[in-house]
């Protein structure tokens, strides 16, 4: 792989440090910087697979953020003896030294600091000019998607647009939402000029920057239409219709991408591609490590393993960890006919060792567990890796239905996702104006895209987080539940904050 070059590359200063650091006679030399490191097309595919590789890692997509956008939501609890940190999510006990919450931080602009040399860099190289605009175009995404991922989890963060280039630097004020968000969307338009539309699999291209474009606009215009604080600066109606032009652009402007007629398939690993993915982080199968924890965190144990039924692929695992559990209000909100209820949320399994079958919800298994990110390839080697949405054709297609509000073009949209999960369709008839259909939407999206990094930041966009949470599912918030505290040990490294 790329960026393994880019690592050995790394692996080799640290040995000269170590074998010169004890002598101040010697000098160094073969360091890698920015004035001898990119030089060639491989230099920028190793340094943008570099960047790509903190979102799959243990403290962002695969384990940490995972944990904070499902278990502050309806979706998951967790297991008794999980970290505090993961207890205070569940309640909104979480404070500015909760560790998840730094984890995260940190890996957002671990992401966002590895963008810098390439856009600044990498337009110099020669270089296939094509393909040369596309890495530079796929570090803009990184980086805006980094950012628009910290603004929607704390709100008001330190917005840094350009390298550090001493340590005088590290003092950065709070940035406001609107200017954060100027930055993404500025971002994200130079990443869709120079992005092209080819398909590389786990990677970004132009359908992928309009897909988030669609979301961003969408989250800015609901935001501002239910009052959430901080962001009274931007219009909703015009937000409302770049989001539909973007969204429409991907669902309506081209072929490449479009609902896969089989819900198994898009979390199929041996399916190495759907058409639904737009972009998602493909993690390795080949070694068992932090970068691919997803496929146990709410996989039961079971001595021995267990197989699972043959609509779900009878695929044999070997075993799971049950970190995070399966709300059963939140499996029970699904129609009992809905095909994302009865394919990808386990009932049943029959054990290896036992031959016998366990079912939920009265035959011994406690509660359903998702299937979603399980490996169902690795039986016997532990943890495996899945492919991980984060931008997938069905919900831009939900992004489409909401910014068109009531209207033929909403009802159809919205009525696609349905028919593929085996539901009544809508009529304008079924709702009383644009609140009531753009709620039904809302409700869908928590259907789909159930364990996919959406359902907290439709709740706080909408300002639905005590209706939902409190008054429909009963639990408590004990805190703000629309912005997390900055971390305690970011505050202290930056006097600005």
């Amino acid at each position: 792989m790329k960026v393994r070059s880019f690592i050995q590359k790394i692996s080799v200063v640290l040995m000269i440090v170590m074998l010169y650091g004890c002598s101040l006679e010697q000098k160094p030399y073969g360091f890698l910087n920015e004035k001898n490191f990119y030089k060639t097309q491989e230099d920028a595919e190793s340094a943008i697979s570099y960047t790509y590789a903190v979102m799959s890692e243990n403290g962002y997509f695969s384990r940490y953020y995972y944990y904070i956008a499902h278990c502050s939501t309806e979706e998951f609890t967790q297991k008794s003896d999980a970290e505090p940190g993961q207890h205070e999510l569940d309640s909104y006990r979480t404070t500015d030294r909760t560790a998840d919450l730094d984890i995260v931080f940190r890996h957002c602009y671990l992401t966002i600091n590895r963008t810098f040399p390439i856009i600044k860099n990498v337009p110099s190289i020669a270089m296939n000019n094509s393909y040369r605009n596309q890495i530079v175009g796929e570090a803009h995404f990184l980086r805006a998607y980094s950012y628009y991922t910290l603004v929607r989890l704390f709100g008001r963060v330190p917005l840094r647009s350009v390298s550090m280039t001493n340590f005088n630097e590290v003092g950065l004020g709070l940035a406001t939402i609107q200017e954060l968000y100027n930055f993404i969307i500025s971002d994200l338009k130079e990443a869709e000029r120079l992005m092209d539309t080819q398909v590389r699999v786990g990677r970004a291209n132009k359908i992928a920057a309009q897909g988030l474009l669609a979301n961003v606009h969408l989250f800015l215009a609901s935001a501002s239409e239910s009052g959430l604080q901080g962001y009274s600066f931007a219009d909703a109606t015009t937000n409302y219709n770049e989001a539909k032009t973007y969204a429409g652009n991907v669902v309506n402007g081209q072929a490449q991408y479009s609902l896969d007629p089989n819900i198994f398939n898009i979390f199929d690993p041996n399916q190495y591609f759907s058409p639904e993915h737009i972009f998602l982080l493909n993690v390795s199968r080949e070694v068992v490590s932090p970068l691919n924890m997803q496929s146990l965190l709410s996989t039961p144990f079971v001595q021995g393993g267990f197989t699972l039924p043959a609509n779900q692929g009878g695929y044999t695992i070997d075993f799971g960890w049950a970190h995070v559990l399966v709300e059963i209000p939140f499996y029970d909100s699904f129609a009992s006919n809905d095909l994302r209820k009865n394919t990808l949320f386990a009932t049943s399994y029959r054990g290896v060792e036992s031959g016998q079958v366990v079912s939920y919800p009265n035959n011994g298994l406690s509660r359903p567990f998702t299937i979603k990110y399980l490996d169902t390839d690795r039986s016997g080697t532990g943890a495996g890796g899945n492919k991980v949405p984060i931008i997938r054709f069905s919900e831009v297609l939900l992004t489409y239905a909401e910014a068109s509000g009531l209207s033929t073009e909403g009802i159809n949209a919205l009525n696609q996702i349905r028919q593929r999960a085996g539901l009544p369709t809508y009529t304008m008839a079924n709702f009383t104006g644009d609140r009531d259909f753009r709620d039904a939407v809302i409700q869908e999206r928590s259907w789909e895209l159930a364990y996919e990094y959406h359902r907290l930041f439709d709740l706080r966009r909408t300002r639905k987080m005590e209706e939902v949470l409190q008054t429909q599912y009963g639990k408590t918030l004990i805190q703000n539940a629309y912005f997390f505290p900055i971390p305690f040990t970011e505050v202290s490294r930056n006097p600005e904050l």
